[in-house]
């Protein structure tokens, strides 16, 4: 204070010590941490090295999350005004995207996380910001494409990605992959770490994963180590008495909508020597096509060295 009713701005912030920083920038979301840029040439760069994760939200983004007006959007004025918010949001969340990886220069990342309402003009930026994360060599891709918000309400954009047909995976790193979504042709080009898969199809379209499975799957992934599947009934689906042996894998999970029949898996049981847990669950559907009530159930399997004496 130099006179009476006169004050010295000073930034006793920066004067506290990294670590109080580093912590209190840890608790900021990313884009809340990249806005302390401003503050001062100390903090301008001080955001980039606080977390080697990048999560990227669309939603998460402004805080909305669309809630659902109770009536068709193409004939509602509610539903009208959420389809040009949304579109405002998605090109600013554009902007953001671009911007946010353009300035970070960490080398590696521990996990990427991207939540985008997918059209299919948009899909090249997509393959951009996934291609970023893949080359800082990230451990952990969380991708959801849904065009559902967090409260489970249907978003304004309708379209979803159930018109994509074909993934490839590409990622030396990579340790876990999870899908939900629509039946398509999974291509491991490069994936040697790949150890817990889970690949659940919507629309109750469940032969792909488990076809797929029983063909490909352990060939292309020799480390699988955890698989989860949804499956059809599997009296529908011809298995062979001998199947490539899945030679690591230890934790099976198998979610189906109509009773199963654990005889039929047998050939997969023998194909899997090294197995030490199984897990069967149901589901039953509930509402529409896309949701449904899980069922739990549980069946763990103890290997034994020999088989008894009848």
């Amino acid at each position: 204070m130099t006179g009476e009713g006169n004050m010295i701005s000073k930034d006793l912030i920066s004067e506290l010590p990294e670590e109080i920083l580093y912590f209190t920038l840890s608790l900021l979301s990313l884009r809340e941490a990249a806005r302390t840029s401003i503050l001062s040439s100390r903090w301008r760069y001080l955001w980039k090295t606080t977390s080697r994760s990048i999560s990227l939200d669309l939603l998460a983004m402004k805080g909305s999350s669309h809630p659902n007006c109770g009536c068709g959007s193409a004939l509602c004025e509610n539903g009208k005004r959420r389809n040009r918010l949304l579109r405002t949001e998605r090109s600013e969340f554009i902007g953001w995207v671009n911007q946010i990886l353009q300035l970070d220069y960490s080398p590696t990342l521990d996990s990427f996380r991207l939540r985008f309402y997918m059209k299919r003009k948009f899909a090249h930026l997509i393959d951009k910001w996934i291609s970023v994360a893949i080359a800082k060599r990230v451990q952990k891709i969380y991708i959801n494409l849904s065009p559902l918000d967090r409260e489970g309400n249907s978003s304004p954009d309708k379209g979803g990605c159930f018109s994509v047909s074909e993934i490839e995976i590409d990622a030396r790193n990579l340790t876990r992959l999870e899908y939900w979504g629509g039946p398509v042709k999974f291509s491991f080009l490069n994936a040697p770490q790949l150890s817990n898969v889970a690949i659940r199809n919507m629309l109750f379209d469940y032969s792909s994963p488990l076809t797929y499975a029983l063909r490909r799957l352990s060939s292309d992934l020799p480390k699988l180590e955890s698989l989860i599947l949804s499956v059809k009934p599997i009296q529908e689906i011809k298995i062979p008495c001998q199947l490539p042996l899945f030679v690591n894998l230890k934790k099976l999970v198998l979610i189906f909508v109509l009773p199963l029949s654990l005889w039929s898996l047998i050939p997969l049981f023998m194909a899997s020597p090294y197995l030490q847990r199984l897990e069967v669950h149901e589901l039953q559907p509930v509402g529409s096509v896309t949701a449904g009530l899980l069922v739990p159930g549980l069946i763990v399997i103890v290997p034994v060295p020999t088989l008894p004496d009848y």
